[in-house]
């Protein structure tokens, strides 16, 4: 096969497969972008729940408080005793509506926690953040309508957040209530998982509950990420713990295995499917291809070995219709008639067998130039003389002049089969002109011949198609002829090879070949 139908054949196979390849590895991008996208939008969600988890735990100690205060007569000693006995209260606070301390107040006897209390919370109250948030229209940060009576205030001292609960009673009195940091603490990471809730992948997840300091206040699972590697989803707890963070760790292996692992086998799937399929495709059709050049070469081979038998007898048999002829000038006109069709057909055959093995040796590569000292006029002569009778027959007269006797260095049989095709397509379809005109002129090392006619011409668009081996003119220019369509190709190849080139004059009417050969 062909080193150029091999390339068309893996083009065939290779650019489908490469378009799919690109075209899926795209889609696969694009898919776990998407999948991504989606899958971190599950872990913000999964944050979420575990936020709203921390706000409802959170909102049953506001009701555990808020039922306990408004249970109480509030006094000193009431106040007093909630501090001391119940265990998620460090100390209980009373201020009046002017912002004064009531309880605990320096002017009282205190216990050493409650003195070491007003201590830690001084800058509290003298900045009187807490009267002035409770006199506000609800808290902002906390999401609330302007209605609540009640609400946190959190600040920092020590190693972490303090939580301190305010409520104003129907007086305008201010209760507040600090939550004891440690037990909260604990109830709360209580409330959270102990194992990885999620998805079950070899413990290669991990959530952490940070501080606004970034350290780990609790985490679970087995993961461990490299040292700063970006969480896969991160959130703000709701207020009042907004200032912590729950991030979550995943691992690619895990992400790939729990979410793209499947749809990346089957996009792979596809693809070796499409080209396995496209590869059998291929071999099949090169198969088919090399089963059809064979046969083609088969019967080229035949038509070549058939052409090389015919020409020896068709030689002879023409060789004796031309004795006839000659010998038989004056016998009858149907005699004389049938000897001229032998001779005129016994020609035409010759000149296709001519063409036939012309064009087998040009594609075995054997066209050779045997150049000889000679007259190209005497060549034309020869040639014309060939086709006398049948141009006498369609009553198509020939215009030459043999003017030049100068011998040059051309291949006469290379000429005489270039200008045999040109007369017979001249007999074949210009016969209606009735006319031939063939000039030349020799110009240093060119010979430059034009063969034209008045018949009806070649179309422009098919003047260029005319030398392409077995095109044909269709129409009714050839409608009424037979031919191969192989001797306008066969003939530019000869004049190429020969130096020169054959080409199609433009003219007001008929067709003008121009013929040039290299004499030098």
């Amino acid at each position: 096969m062909k080193p150029k139908l091999i390339i068309i054949f893996l083009l065939i196979v290779l650019v489908p497969i490469g378009l799919l390849t690109w075209m899926s590895i795209r889609m696969k991008e694009n898919e776990q972008a998407m999948i991504r996208h989606r899958f971190n939008a599950l872990l913000n969600e999964k944050l979420s729940d575990l936020d709203r988890h921390v706000a409802d735990f959170l909102n049953v100690k506001e009701r555990e408080i808020l039922n306990l205060i408004s249970s109480e007569v509030i006094t000193v000693d009431s106040l007093r005793k909630i501090s001391q006995t119940h265990g998620y209260i460090n100390q209980m606070v009373l201020i009046n509506a002017n912002g004064d301390i009531l309880y605990p107040n320096q002017e009282q006897q205190l216990t050493h926690k409650e003195t070491e209390f007003l201590q830690r919370t001084n800058k509290l109250w003298q900045n009187g953040d807490v009267v002035s948030k409770s006199h506000s229209a609800g808290d902002d940060n906390q999401g609330t309508n302007q209605n609540r009576n009640y609400g946190w205030h959190t600040w920092y001292w020590g190693n972490g957040i303090n939580l301190l609960m305010w409520y104003r009673t129907p007086a305008n009195v201010i209760i507040c209530a600090e939550l004891n940091r440690i037990r909260l603490m604990a109830d709360l990471i209580g409330e959270l998982p102990d194992t990885n809730p999620d998805i079950n992948d070899n413990n290669k997840t991990l959530i952490t509950l940070e501080d606004s300091r970034n350290s780990v206040i609790y985490q679970w699972g087995h993961y461990d990420p490299a040292e700063n590697e970006p969480a896969r989803a991160m959130i703000h707890l709701s207020y009042p713990f907004n200032a912590w963070k729950l991030k979550y760790f995943m691992s690619n292996e895990a992400i790939q295995t729990a979410f793209l692992g499947h749809y990346g086998l089957n996009i792979i799937g596809v693809v070796v499917c499409v080209v396995v399929s496209l590869t059998i495709l291929g071999i099949y059709f090169y198969k088919e291809s090399n089963r059809g050049i064979r046969e083609a070469a088969t019967r080229v081979n035949f038509v070549n070995q058939v052409s090389h038998e015919l020409k020896s007898p068709l030689t002879n048999i023409r060789l004796y219709a031309e004795l006839m002829e000659t010998k038989l000038q004056d016998a009858d006109e149907v005699v004389t008639g049938y000897i001229d069709i032998i001779v005129s057909e016994s020609q035409r055959l010759s000149r296709l067998i001519g063409n036939v093995l012309a064009l087998s040796q040009k594609q075995k590569e054997k066209l050779k130039l045997n150049k000889r000292i000679g007259r190209i006029d005497d060549v034309i002569q020869s040639v014309i003389r060939q086709f006398e009778p049948i141009f006498k027959n369609k009553d198509i007269d020939i215009e030459f002049n043999p003017n030049d006797a100068r011998k040059i260095k051309f291949d006469s049989d290379v000429l005489e089969q270039i200008l045999v095709n040109l007369f017979s397509n001249v007999e074949k379809y210009a016969s209606d002109g009735k006319l031939m005109r063939i000039d030349k002129t020799i110009d240093k090392n060119m010979a430059i011949m034009t063969v034209s006619d008045d018949g009806p011409g070649i179309p422009e668009k098919q003047r260029n198609k005319v030398f392409e081996p077995f095109h044909r003119v269709g129409g009714a220019l050839t409608d009424t002829s037979t031919g191969t369509g192989i001797g306008l190709s066969i003939s530019r190849d000869l004049a190429r090879l020969h130096g020169g080139d054959i080409k199609i004059l433009p003219t007001p009417k008929g067709t003008c070949f121009e013929v040039s050969i290299n004499t030098g």
